[in-house]
């Protein structure tokens, strides 16, 4: 396992579809708890970026975005509030990811519950 720069999904998704744009808007060093991150960004800076990015887009005439977050929506982000409180003020459409796996069903519907 690589990691970030490395391995990243932006980093996917240039090498498999040129045509397409990815950014990565917040990346972080090793993984940590999020209590113990340094530079954590607010709930409005949070928004902010993802605002400023999806204003590009549209400038730049871009009809799709897909901003993929990590964990699920009970996920906390690095102010220490969940992404559904974080991600909730900017009204986004959303389309829940789960995992096949053991627990992984029950897992998504509770956090599809919490949006």
């Amino acid at each position: 396992m690589k990691g970030y720069p490395e391995d990243s999904d932006e980093r996917k998704v240039r090498l498999y579809n040129p045509r397409s744009s990815a950014a990565t808007l917040f990346s972080y060093g090793p993984p940590v708890s999020p209590h113990l991150c340094g530079d954590r960004p607010t709930d409005d800076e949070l928004q902010l970026a993802v605002l400023e990015r999806l204003e590009r887009a549209a400038a730049e005439g871009v009809d799709t975005v897909v901003l993929e977050t990590f964990g699920g929506p009970g996920s906390p982000v690095p102010s220490r509030s969940l992404q559904v409180d974080a991600l909730r003020p900017l009204f986004l459409p959303s389309l829940l990811v789960g995992d096949s796996k053991l627990g992984g069903t029950l897992s998504c519907l509770y956090d599809d519950l919490m949006i």
